[in-house]
């Protein structure tokens, strides 16, 4: 028997006899006696841990920030917004500046995860961990 830990809803999730399954914390179960007696032997069942979330899904889940938070963020971190302009103007399909140019003057709130965000960070040489570094300082101004 392998028992990998504790369920988001309180069951255990463990290994018997080559199967993964789930057990109810019910002492009547009787894999749950199994269990038991090995918890006896001096086992412990680990704690139930949320998987780690992957880059992407951690970007998602940041808050957006206000214009004002967005320029100020680039400006505590040594950004100007000339680059940030010249970045938008630095892109080659017209239609596709354009409408950079109406996001970056006239959005009122930016999502970590919009296209344009990483497109004037890697002109601006910005790693996405540096971004998600500063979008994070941004949220608190």
């Amino acid at each position: 028997m392998e028992v990998y830990g504790y369920t988001v809803h309180g069951s255990i999730d463990a290994s018997i006899e080559g199967d993964r399954i789930t057990i109810p914390d019910d002492p009547a179960n009787r894999h749950r006696r199994m269990v038991a007696d090995w918890q006896a032997e001096g086992n412990t069942i680990p704690a139930y841990a949320p998987p780690a979330l992957t880059d992407e899904e951690k970007r998602a889940a940041m808050p957006p920030l206000s214009a004002r938070q967005l320029r100020l963020g680039l400006i505590d971190n040594g950004i100007t917004l000339a680059s940030v302009q010249a970045a938008v103007d630095g892109i080659a399909d017209t239609t596709a500046r354009e409408m950079a140019q109406v996001e970056w003057e006239y959005a009122t709130t930016f999502e970590r995860t919009h296209a344009l965000i990483s497109q004037i960070g890697a002109a601006l040489s910005l790693t996405p961990e540096e971004i998600d570094t500063m979008w994070e300082a941004a949220g608190a101004l």
